[in-house]
């Protein structure tokens, strides 16, 4: 496992992996360890100065992809120790108001139909940018679908991580969880 602070490139998708704190390695491993049985994902980790969280890049494979087999392993072999949610992402930006709202929107508007429902959810880390703002921005831009709050068929997220902002349009059961590390880490780690 190699570790790089590159620029993101096109052909790449992310996944955030949230973990329990000062595990960011293993849980990095447990991911890897199961998308690696594929030959042709090809993995990189990418560096964060998050506590929690770990960035996996993967080429030329889809990240939503990846956490479905994520959970099939799960679902077949048990669950995961340090990993508590895999979030995928599509892009990876640079932390910017204007790019956020810019490549959001641009994604949204690609990947949403006139059918779906959506919710924009942003997470920050190290900024200070406003929440609010960006949604309201972003939402304004969003030609496509329509909004709902309380069930949505997709969500248009934003993760800012510092120097780096993670963006995707993904359907809510893309996301993959883990309730049981939560438990296991207050018994074992605390």
């Amino acid at each position: 496992m190699s570790e790089t602070e590159e620029s993101p490139r096109k052909n790449s998708e992310y996944l955030l992996i949230s973990c329990i704190r000062r595990h960011e390695r293993e849980a990095l491993s447990e991911v890897w360890y199961i998308l690696s049985d594929l030959n042709s994902v090809k993995l990189k980790i990418r560096k964060l100065s998050i506590p929690s969280l770990a960035l996996l890049e993967v080429v030329d494979h889809s990240s939503i992809d990846s956490v479905a087999l994520i959970k099939r392993y799960v679902e077949e072999k048990g669950n995961l120790f340090m990993t508590l949610k895999v979030k995928p992402f599509h892009r990876l930006i640079n932390t910017e108001e204007e790019v956020i709202v810019k490549e959001t929107s641009l994604l949204a508007n690609e990947r949403l139909d006139h059918d779906d429902r959506w919710r924009i959810n942003v997470k920050k880390r190290h900024t200070q940018l406003s929440s609010r703002l960006l949604i309201e921005k972003i939402a304004r831009e969003i030609r496509v679908g329509s909004v709902d709050l309380h069930h949505p068929s997709k969500l248009v997220e934003v993760d800012i991580l510092g120097k780096w902002t993670g963006i995707g349009v993904i359907p809510p059961e893309a996301i993959y969880s883990n309730p049981d590390a939560l438990t296991r880490s207050s018994i074992i780690y605390y």
